[in-house]
């Protein structure tokens, strides 16, 4: 007898071949050691799962996956992304990510969630969850650490800050009291060796000028050891401006310019009293080391244009020379350069250090806004 061919039907045999795809995918996921599951992205019902899925979590398949991966579920958990996950024109938006902590496992999971056109034809979300425990586990240490030695600098600076205030009234207290009695006792002289002749009053009045220049140099000394007194009434411009005469009054041989151009008001005392100090540090380092001629300070506000920072307004100080750079015989890792980084930082800006325009160094700080904003201007 003749016999005949087997006809397979095409309908019959696109099943076949979409049976045996589904297999082979079916395959291949499980052999990926992070658990896979597919979930239809409007009942939330899981319609796959691999392996690992499935030794973590059991049988899920055709259950909404907020019911059975989480625990005290009543709805889709707060970090799912399958509303994201479409365009208004049902078109997938790529790849989303979220990070959630499972509440049967215990364990953090790093979630990539991606919508596709399954083959009967409805959307689904494809989820891959990798467990990131160990990592969230060592960020939270980190952190910690982070936060402690924030709290250790926070706590160093406060030290240093209280005994410069003190020194600031010790000195104020002490050497006033010595400079006004050796006034009046030049004075008594003066009154009691009149008919001494010219020399005699030459000398007493040398005498008289230098306890006045030791009186003003103490009144200097005290107000630069404990600024916050007097800054609190001056503008941005003002306060740098006194710092820049003083220092230019004992550096006569050299050139000072300052620019300031603000848009934003005074920012808290505290980053005021931080520029003081960089401002302070810079310019003794400029007359300790750089053999500058010239030096310059820009102040600035501005909108942020560094990511780092979001979207916060910023104050920007330079403070540049032409002097020979940072010599052999500073490090610059010195323990003034490490205070007044750890001051920005712990306002949480940033400061570097870098070669001037002009050959010499330039310190450059940057901080971001933070606290009340007083209620006048930089100008």
């Amino acid at each position: 007898m003749k016999k005949h061919p087997v006809v397979i039907e095409p309908s019959t045999r696109n099943e076949q071949i979409l049976n045996d795809v589904k297999t082979l995918a079916h395959d291949i996921l499980d052999t990926v050691d992070e658990a896979i599951y597919i979930v239809d992205l409007i009942t939330y019902e899981v319609i796959f799962a691999n392996r690992v899925h499935k030794e973590l979590f059991g049988e899920t398949l055709g259950q909404p996956c907020w019911k059975k991966l989480q625990t005290g579920q009543t709805g889709p958990c707060s970090f799912c992304t399958n509303s994201s996950l479409l365009n208004k024109k049902n078109e997938p938006t790529g790849v989303h990510h979220s990070l959630y902590k499972n509440t049967l496992t215990n364990s953090w999971y790093q979630c990539c969630d991606r919508a596709m056109k399954w083959h009967d034809g409805r959307m689904v979300a494809v989820k891959t969850s990798v467990d990131v425990s160990h990592l969230k586990e060592t960020s939270l240490e980190l952190n910690t650490l982070l936060l402690a030695n924030k709290q250790k600098k926070q706590d160093i600076i406060q030290y240093i800050e209280g005994k410069r205030r003190q020194m600031s009234y010790d000195l104020h207290d002490e050497m006033g009291q010595i400079g006004t009695a050796i006034k009046l006792n030049i004075d008594f002289l003066r009154n009691s060796l009149r008919s001494k002749g010219p020399l005699c009053d030459e000398s007493l009045r040398d005498l008289s000028l230098l306890v006045e220049r030791l009186r003003e140099s103490t009144k200097s000394l005290a107000k630069g050891l404990n600024p916050r007194g007097f800054i609190t009434l001056l503008t941005i411009p003002e306060m740098l401006q006194g710092q820049l005469d003083e220092w230019a009054a004992r550096s006569p041989n050299k050139a000072v310019t300052l620019e300031c151009s603000e848009a934003l008001p005074v920012p808290s005392i505290e980053i005021k009293e931080t520029i003081y100090r960089i401002c302070q540090e810079a310019l003794t380092n400029v007359t300790k080391h750089s053999s500058a001629s010239e030096v310059h300070i820009n102040f600035s506000t501005h909108l942020n244009q560094n990511p780092t920072f979001k979207e916060s307004p910023m104050v920007e100080l330079r403070v540049s020379d032409n002097g020979i750079g940072f010599p052999e015989s500073i490090n610059a890792n010195s323990l003034g350069l490490n205070i007044m980084r750890d001051r920005v930082e712990l306002l949480g800006g940033n400061i570097t250090l870098a070669r001037s325009a002009q050959g010499g160094v330039e310190i450059r700080a940057e901080i971001p806004y933070a606290g009340e904003i007083e209620g006048n201007t930089c100008g």
